[in-house]
This record gives structure tokens, sequence and C-alpha cells, in this order.
């Protein structure tokens, strides 16, 4: 039970100087299927993370397993900021209302296939997991929607597009369902990681703080894209926006998969390269207690508090992604740059914030370290209602604004995530089918939004405060109402 792990780069060896003799023959017993199950690991690599360890996380444990989500995070960055902007783009021509139907339509397959994909992830037989690549139930659907996400991906902004009509209407739908769906499969796998990465809940705020902080550096070097991109064809920048997703993208996970082993000798909860030999103890006894229900979380008081505060959260964090770019460009008139330059300084904070977060949380606790990012939330929405539009200087206030905005975000963000995993951890073997619930009441309700926004400009209009206004100013003002 005392026996360590050394990493090595080809092979996991055991320091038997600190282990105690064996008392018994059951004893002896109990402790050679232990060992034995944990050596039937893969070979494991030199920067793995060790599950259950008391020690801290060096810095690149906690980027091997962050980067796994920056594919992820790097689509989405484009998705959420600019899919509108190129559905209603002169090349594609789609309307506002089937631009917001399209993208309904992806989260609508995201929220349902979520919690099915977690269902089947928990459930995942032994007999599919291929040890000699460290895949296990976990993995594996992290390398299948990686997949989904590439293809689908590229088929939407770097494909060719059918004739204008309903055939294209249904074409992108179609994309934008298949993108989300492996987009959901690759959250709910590298998510349901997170639990039994490490037994310290500071060391999971800084894992959480590190996928963050990568989907901050996902979004930065997106608008660094788009910026690049524009400059080199300013009429149909996203093909090139979509080969640099997919390079970048493409090695990060590899990188992932390469470093972070999963655990493929049972069908438990997915763990990482290495386990000491009490943590492998402690998982043998967990599966010799009665199977705990998904459907037992509906039982939990918890389960719904957990779930609206990240639904909330997540609402925040999206629509001002999703709307800001248009409320710089067409609201207050900044120039075409700013379409990068405000969404960067809000997750330049943001990438500050995450720096920070696992200090505070430390000091102050979760619920006051949640409470303090959504003051600043509240703070930076107050503040963007008064900024005036171009030719007064003060439009550039915009830029303060929103970067108070990014980093109440990402501290809410960050610390709704890990109260899940602190939940997940009650009955981990079922941590997918818990994420992905939580993300079917995220998705819906995201989708919901923006279709009801981009589908009622007209209403909107007539709202207060937009009297007297041209017919672009008064769109983006009841967009930035509803925001």
């Amino acid at each position: 039970r005392g026996s360590s792990i050394h990493l090595q780069s080809t092979s996991v060896h055991f320091d038997r100087r600190t282990r105690p003799k064996p008392e018994s023959p059951s004893n002896y017993a109990q402790g050679s299927r232990a060992t034995s199950k944990t050596a039937a690991m893969v070979a494991a690599p030199r920067f793995g993370i060790a599950v259950g360890s008391k020690d801290e996380l060096r810095p690149i444990q906690l980027i091997s397993y962050g980067i796994g989500h920056h594919m992820n995070d790097l689509c989405a960055a484009c998705w959420f900021t600019y899919l509108l902007i190129f559905l209603e783009s002169p090349a594609v021509g789609e309307s506002q209302m089937q631009a917001g139907l399209i993208m309904l339509s992806g989260q609508v397959a995201d929220g349902f296939t979520t919690p099915l994909i977690g269902l089947v992830s928990d459930a995942t037989p032994d007999s599919l997991h291929m040890p000699a690549l460290g895949l296990g139930k976990r993995k594996l659907w992290h390398a299948l929607g990686s997949v989904i996400v590439c293809f689908s991906f590229s088929a939407t902004f770097g494909g060719l597009l059918p004739e204008p009509g309903v055939l294209r209407t249904l074409y992108l739908a179609a994309g934008a369902s298949l993108f989300n769906v492996g987009w959901a499969a690759v959250q709910v796998s590298h998510m349901s990681l997170l639990p039994e990465l490490h037994a310290d809940e500071g060391e999971r705020t800084r894992l959480q703080s590190t996928v963050y902080a990568s989907t901050v550096t996902a979004n930065l070097l997106m608008f660094t894209l788009f910026g690049i991109c524009s400059g080199i064809d300013a009429a149909r920048p996203f093909g090139l926006i979509t080969l640099g997703v997919m390079g970048i993208g493409g090695c990060t996970t590899l990188w992932f998969h390469a470093n972070v082993r999963e655990r493929c000798d049972r069908g438990c909860a997915a763990v990482g390269v290495a386990a000491e030999a009490e943590k492998a103890a402690a998982w043998e006894a967990a599966e010799a207690e009665p199977s705990f229900s998904p459907w037992r979380w509906f039982c939990l008081l918890e389960f719904y508090l957990c779930g609206a505060t990240y639904m909330l959260t997540r609402i925040v964090v999206n629509m001002s992604q999703t709307y800001v770019p248009f409320f710089v460009i067409n609201t207050l008139r900044l120039p075409h740059s700013a379409l990068a330059t405000v969404p960067a300084a809000m997750y330049v904070s943001a990438l500050m914030g995450t720096s920070v977060q696992a200090r505070v949380t430390s000091h102050c606790g979760k619920p006051a370290t949640y409470l303090l990012g959504a003051l600043c939330v509240g703070a930076a929405a107050a503040s963007l209602a008064f900024v005036p539009p171009l030719p007064s200087a003060a439009a550039y206030l915009v830029y303060p604004a929103a970067s108070l905005l990014g980093c109440g975000g990402t501290m809410a963000l960050v610390t709704s995530v890990t109260m899940e995993a602190d939940l997940v951890d009650r009955h981990p073997s079922s941590a997918a089918f818990l994420y992905g619930v939580m993300s079917l009441t995220d998705k819906l309700a995201n989708g919901s939004i923006i279709f009801l926004i981009q589908a009622h400009r007209e209403l909107l209009m007539a709202g207060p405060g937009c009297a007297g206004l041209d017919l672009s100013h008064q769109r983006d003002c009841a967009l930035m109402a509803a925001f």
C-alpha cells in the first residue's frame, strides 16, 4: 500500500523499499491483485498525472490535461463569435431567422445527445478498450468526438456549400448538429477525467483553471487568426481559419492522448497514466459496493442547484461571446478591427483571472469566489448600457467594461465547474451522465435565447430606448437590451 510509482519514459517502476511486508497470505494476495492491475497499465509517459497523489502537480502535468480540450475551444471560439456573422455574410446569404435556426439546431442536437453520450460512456464495456493506445472508456469517446469535430467543422466553414435555398440551410443545420454532437463527446469525456486526476480540491481547481486558461488562449488565438486571415482574404477568411484551427487543434489533441494515459484494465471511471496502489485498492472497494443508478441524481437537491448555477453562468459567457461583436460594430460604430480587439480584451482579462482563481478559492471558498465573479459581471453589464457610440470618444470605454466582463465570467465559470466536480466525486461511476445532463440545460437555454433574439428583432425594435434611431442601430440596441 505504501509503494511509490516512478514515471519513466517506457515503463512503470515500483520502489519496494517502502512497501510493508504482507502479514498474511490473504493480505499478500490482495496486495498482489492491486499491484498486478496497476502494472497492467500501458507504459506511462513521464509527464503523466499521478492519480490520487498528494503532491502538487507540476506545470507540464497541468498543461497535458488542459490542452485536451483545446481543439474544442478553438472551434467554439469561432462558432459562437463568428457563426452568425458567417451565416449572414453575402458569401452564404442566410437570413437572420435562418441563422438563428441553424444555431438552435446545433444546440438542440448537442443538448439531447450529451446525456446519451454520458450514459454510453459510463457503460462502455472493457472489450472496446484499446490498452495498446491508452484508450479507455473516456479517451475512446474523446478520440471519436475529435474526429467528428474535425470533419463537421471543416464541412461547415471550409467546405463547398450547396446552392442557396432550403438545401443550403438544411446542409448547414446538419453540419451544425453533427459538430455539436462531436463537441459534446469531447467535452463530456474530458470533464469526466477531472474528478479522478487528483484527490485534493485545490489541485482540482488548478486543473480546471488550466482548462479555462487553455480556453482563453484558444479564443485569443482565434481572434489573431481572424485578423490575419481577414487581411489575406477579406472576402472569404473562414477557409484559411479552418486550416489553422485543424492544424493547431490536431497537434494539441495528439499531445493530450500521448501524455495522459487512461487505465484500461477495469470498467471504473477513467484515470490518468499512473496510480498509487492505495488508490487502486480504493477503486476495487468502490466496485464491490452496490452500483449507483444515474437516475438517482434527480433525487438530490444539490443536483438542481449545481445545474442551475452552471446553466446561468454559461448563458452569461456564451451570450457575451456571441453578441458583443455585433454590439461593438453596429451599435458603437467602432472600426472593423474591434471584431477582434474587444473580444481579445475580454479573454486577456479572463486569462489573468485564471492565474489567481485557485488562490482566491482557497482563501475565500467557492461561494464567495462565485459571488465576486457575479458582481464583476453585473458591474460590466451595467456599464455597457451607458457606453455611447462614435463619434464620442467615450465609445472606447467598452474595452475596460469588456475586460471586467471577461474576468468576472471566468471566476464564475471555473467555480461552477469545480462545484460540479465535487458533486461527481460522490459517485464517479456516473460522472459522464451527470455532466451530460448539466450540458443539456446549458445548450437548450443558450440555443433558445439566440433563436428568439434572431427571430424577433422587429418586435424588439419597438422597445423603449430604441425610438428615433436608424434601423441598424435599432436592431443592435434591441440585441444589447436582450443580452
